[in-house]
């Protein structure tokens, strides 16, 4: 699964150092504050809301633990050489670094910030934690981040009113207005003329936003820009949203409108559901030992930060004991209704977000449209086969029947979730889609892929429970590009090639995809269009790139920055997959419980040592990339995170698209399919 938290913002600097002059906000509070915050979220009831100043304070409160917070360094390092980019972060490639995003430097930043601990350069836990967690942010990628328990994890601040960026018109600038004052004009029938935002907090409003951005989860600046402003689904970041919400904004927002007026936004705070008030806590050490605080573990009490080492040790006695059937994971239930800015769909795929529309008016009379707002269903489990066959099957023959030949397929805030580039075969027939890439040739991994082949090779079907044969480490799991099957894991994790800095890279390796047997499809590429605002990342952004590349499908683009310039699609990360922390503790740990080619102690000498528990104590939610994904067809072998491509088409957000779906999918098929206003892109040759 994909991070949705990651909507990180915040100062993007490569060194996330904390400087007094940068936290203005930010001082040594009332030593009572963490006392009136217990006794306040013990009365907040169902809102959980908390009032923003005491909940600052109280953090701030915090003192530091100097040595708990190095050793927390320390264990933290060795998950970072598990993430497949990171080499490509600091060097990319010079076309991305001057339009997209330069070059961060992940581990100089942490080092950074470990020299400030060490030096007493901070006063509070709570600052600490927030410049460790801006060396994450810094990165702008959905896989990669890191959820403090101090910075988000136990209280979260927002604003109350949301934003979006429009064009009245199409024509006239586009230029931020209040959420709820573009509705009231357009749903409610009210008359008034609503005011653009131009200054917040006394800045250009536009500059003032466009640096509030520079943190979130999207390298792509314009889908950073999107992902601020609310629409019928969302708030909007800039209200309100993980993991801006642990950096308190101050006591409020000012927004000064083009006509004059002002209105003074009040800063909210939340507890979040970890959090357990206890009428014991009344100073900040009493916080951090009721919430925060932690043990150092080991093999005999199988408890706190332990090494998995000792996490070996105390799994390995059950090793042997009967692994629980598994209940196979059915999507069940009916069709979901879509919010009330889109029209009736035609059909619906059970139980998930995703919808077929035949939209009204002129413009659209021969159009369908396919909305995916995320790849699974409600229950976060893969769509279920059979219910995607009844859906495409009614979906291709409702459409030929009403004479719909031209398609959308609305990505729109799509963040991802299964692979689903299947759907290129589905829609096209013909070819398969191949799609996939390489990843980071380190020694773990290969040590850990080492023996996972080893031990499923060696061993009778069902009787390993820890080591997982469906797991990427697994040589047998994937493909080569080729299509032929890996013949060892030194084949699938061995160097073959090199990166920036030096790094070596593993083969290409790729997944192959189960047919669905369907109707006929009414669709052709040259009839098809991608309609996204650049919040497409993880599977969307796969199965937008397998589109594109191998169906050479059109793709326009929806909002951004305020400027005539080009817009990319695919604005969130295009990685290929994503673990947790805990996902690299556990699977590494598998091989010390129930390893055959290795001894757990032969382990314990190598670089797989050095994991500990701690950073998952310490994290509300993670993530680190898994695979790169990269076009076949790159003799350079360049991943897609790190080329730069334009939309074919970019057009603007309007009052009325932004709020009314049906008309979003006009603007977009009378700009492609015929003469309308849009910034026309010439797509660049791979």
């Amino acid at each position: 699964m994909f991070w949705r938290w990651l909507f990180i913002a915040g100062g993007a600097t490569v060194s996330a150092v904390s400087d007094p002059s940068l936290h203005h906000h930010l001082e040594r509070q009332s030593s009572n504050a963490c006392a009136q915050l217990e006794a306040a979220a013990m009365k907040a009831g169902k809102s959980q809301e908390v009032p923003a100043a005491l909940a600052y304070e109280c953090l701030m409160s915090v003192p530091m633990h100097k040595e708990m917070d190095l050793f927390f360094i320390k264990t933290l390092m060795p998950y970072l050489d598990f993430h497949a980019d990171m080499q490509w972060l600091k060097s990319p490639p010079e076309e991305y670094a001057q339009k997209v995003k330069g070059p961060v430097d992940v581990v100089g930043c942490i080092n950074s910030v470990k020299e400030a601990v060490e030096r007493d350069a901070y006063t509070s836990e709570y600052l600490f934690s927030l410049d460790l967690e801006t060396c994450f942010m810094n990165a702008q990628d959905e896989h990669f981040g890191y959820l403090f328990d101090m910075a988000g994890g136990l209280l979260q601040f927002g604003r109350t009113k949301s934003l979006v960026s429009a064009s009245p018109d199409g024509k006239s600038p586009v230029a931020p207005y209040i959420y709820s004052d573009i509705d009231a004009v357009i749903n409610h029938n009210q008359t008034f003329k609503p005011s653009p935002i131009v200054k917040i907090n006394d800045k250009d409003a536009a500059q003032f936003l466009e640096d509030y951005s520079h943190g979130a989860p999207f390298q792509d600046p314009d889908a950073a820009w999107n992902i601020l402003f609310a629409n019928p689904k969302v708030d909007g970041v800039f209200t309100f949203g993980l993991p801006k919400a642990a950096w308190y904004p101050g006591p409020t927002t000012t927004y000064e409108f083009a006509n004059g007026s002002k209105y003074v936004d009040q800063t909210k705070a939340y507890i979040t559901q970890t959090f357990k008030p206890n009428a014991t806590v009344h100073t900040g050490e009493d916080f951090w030992q009721q919430h925060i605080t932690w043990q150092y573990g080991n093999s005999e009490t199988c408890y706190g930060a332990i090494s998995v080492y000792d996490y070996g040790n105390c799994l390995r006695p059950t090793a042997n004991t009967t692994k629980p059937p598994s209940t196979p994971v059915t999507s069940g239930g009916g069709p979901v209704k879509p919010p009330d800015a889109y029209p009736m769909p035609v059909v619906s795929l059970n139980n998930s977000n995703t919808w077929g529309f035949f939209p009204d008016g002129e413009a659209t009379r021969d159009v369908a449209v396919l909305v995916i707002t995320e790849m699974h269903d409600v229950n976060n489990n893969h769509f279920d086969h059979d219910s995607l066959t009844r859906f495409l099957n009614e979906f291709y023959q409702k459409a030929s029947a009403a004479k719909r030949n031209k398609l959308v397929i609305d990505l729109s805030s799509n963040l991802g979730g299964y692979d689903f580039a299947s759907l290129l075969t589905y829609l096209y027939g013909g070819e398969e889609p191949i799609y996939g890439g390489n990843t980071q040739a380190t020694e773990a991994r290969s040590l850990i892929a080492e023996e996972y082949g080893y031990s499923i090779d060696n061993s009778p079907p069902g009787s390993l429970h820890f080591i997982n044969p469906i797991l990427e480490y697994n040589y047998h799991h994937n493909l080569q590009l080729n299509g032929q099957n890996f013949t060892s894991a030194k084949q699938k994790f061995s160097p073959v090639s090199r990166g920036p800095n030096g790094a070596s890279f593993t083969p290409y390796w790729r997944t192959s995809y189960k047919p669905l047997e369907l109707s006929k499809s009414p669709f052709t590429p040259e009839n098809t269009i991608i309609l996204t605002d650049g919040i497409v990342g993880s599977a969307a952004a796969a199965l937008a790139e397998v589109l594109i590349l191998q169906a050479n499908v059109r793709t326009v683009a929806i909002g951004g920055r305020p400027s005539n310039n080009p817009m990319q699609a695919v604005g969130g990360t295009r990685s290929y997959g994503l673990m947790a922390f805990s996902n690299v503790f556990t699977e590494t740990g598998a091989i010390f419980i129930e390893g055959k080619l290795h001894t757990p102690e032969w382990y314990n000498k190598t670089v797989l040592a050095q994991l500990n528990s701690l950073p998952l104590i310490r994290s509300k939610a993670n993530g680190l990339c898994l695979q790169l994904s990269q076009d076949p067809r790159d003799p350079q072998g360049i991943p897609m995170q790190y080329r730069y491509q334009p939309a074919d088409v970019r057009i603007p957000f309007t009052w009325e698209n932004v709020l009314h779906f049906e008309a979003r999918w006009r603007d977009a098929v009378v700009k492609a399919f015929g003469a309308g206003e849009g910034l026309e892109v010439q797509r660049p040759v791979a």
